[in-house]
């Protein structure tokens, strides 16, 4: 008996708009002629969102394979109803892009951000923006609905191509950007729901263990989808040994404007904000971040420049809470720290030089944040100056400082039992 066998994988060829319908119809065809009996095709649902006509060929053609390809072109766009036009023309653009970009070899994904640089994702969002359009207005909602999952196809094959870049350049992408890496991180991501996750990731030589069942029994939950794959594979899409053999690909972070920030949570708590200056160990953001939120702090704000961002091992060390906490990036600390006073928020910076101690806080219990300068050199001099008051931790030992991410629990801490 012959068989065609054609797998499908998370990043690359396969869950690329990459699609031969005439090509793949006349082959098949050719195949049953020749004496093929059965076709085994592997596919990921989201390899419908970009490869769906060249799918719903194989499967048709499978079943009967005297039907008729162009008639079953013009059955599917018909599945999109007021849209169909804009479908067909969006699908036989990537037809016409794959014939004359070549993908290589299907396990070699990498190529997969040369063959689909950013541009052509962009004219394309604005082919299938039209379709939506057209669906829209049809008492139908499905066919909108259809429409809703080419377009998060479309996403998925961008930020795969984008991954692939980073792979390319041996760097790993901040999570923010849509990669979450860890157990706890990942856990927590599932559970918070705040942002749409695609798929879950796992390396297949994992021992039991209770966090990976959570995870498990979350995504199923949440009808995420789950891929185990070998070590190997799983470690040439990581390239980081913080993932903990979990890694999941969801939404971005959503970056919050300062103005948000500035106003009382959803809870209606005042403001209790946490400001760094210039913290660079991802690590210690970490730490840092997973003290705010378990201390109650409403919002956290972080300089776009010469300080660590939200990347993998911030994540793993954050143990889930960013995805609890509200964030934002500003261009410089000294004018946030301007608009906070305008707000009528006061600004603490925590030095050791600090005149007031900590736990002898008078405003602590008003709208508030905590400034932390970096490691080893503390405050930056214009962000000491626009704080309305330093204070410092009292010790009692030989030492002379606090490592920043300890000095930040106890100073949230002390902070947060003033505002219970």
């Amino acid at each position: 008996m012959s068989m065609i066998w054609r797998p499908n994988h998370l990043h690359g060829s396969y869950t690329m708009p990459y699609l031969s319908t005439r090509q793949v119809g006349e082959f098949i065809k050719f195949a049953y002629k020749n004496g093929m009996k059965g076709m085994f095709v592997d596919s990921l649902r989201v390899s419908w969102a970009t490869q769906g006509p060249m799918i719903y060929i194989h499967m048709a053609l499978g079943w009967d394979p005297e039907l008729d390809v162009e008639k079953l072109r013009k059955d599917f766009w018909a599945a999109f109803g007021p849209a169909a036009r804009e479908v067909e023309r969006y699908f036989d653009f990537w037809e016409a892009y794959s014939l004359t970009h070549p993908q290589g070899s299907l396990y070699d994904p990498i190529r997969a951000n040369t063959v689909y640089p950013p541009a052509v994702f962009t004219s394309q969002a604005a082919v299938l923006k039209r379709a939506l359009q057209a669906a829209a207005g049809h008492p139908l909602p499905e066919f909108a609905e259809r429409v809703q999952f080419l377009q998060a196809g479309l996403e998925h094959a961008r930020l795969s191509a984008r991954f692939m870049g980073t792979l390319d350049k041996g760097k790993v992408p901040e999570d923010r950007d849509g990669f979450l890496r860890a157990r706890q991180a990942v856990r927590e991501l599932l559970l918070a729901g705040t942002r749409r996750t695609r798929e879950v990731l796992l390396a297949g030589d994992l021992d039991p263990a209770p966090i990976l069942d959570d995870i498990i029994d979350l995504a199923d939950e949440a009808r995420v989808t789950i891929r185990e794959v070998s070590r190997s594979k799983f470690e040439s899409v990581a390239r980081t040994d913080a993932s903990q053999g979990v890694l999941a690909l969801a939404q971005p972070l959503r970056e919050h404007e300062l103005e948000d920030l500035l106003r009382p949570d959803a809870s209606g708590h005042d403001p209790f904000l946490l400001l760094l200056d210039g913290v660079t160990d991802p690590g210690n953001l970490g730490a840092i971040l997973r003290s705010a939120e378990c201390a109650g702090v409403t919002g956290v704000v972080l300089p776009r420049h010469r300080a660590a961002g939200v990347t993998a091992a911030a994540t793993k060390s954050a143990a889930g809470a960013i995805e609890h906490l509200r964030m934002t990036r500003v261009p410089g600390l000294p004018k946030a720290l301007g608009r906070l006073a305008e707000a009528g928020v006061w600004s603490v910076g925590l030095d050791v030089g600090g005149d007031t101690a900590i736990h002898d806080l008078a405003v602590a219990d008003q709208p508030v944040a905590l400034v932390l300068g970096a490691e080893g050199s503390g405050l930056s001099r214009l962000v000491r100056e626009r704080c309305d008051t330093i204070a410092h931790i009292p010790l009692a030992g030989v030492l002379g400082s606090l490592n920043v991410s300890a000095a930040a629990a106890v100073a949230l801490f002390e902070v947060a039992r003033h505002r219970r």
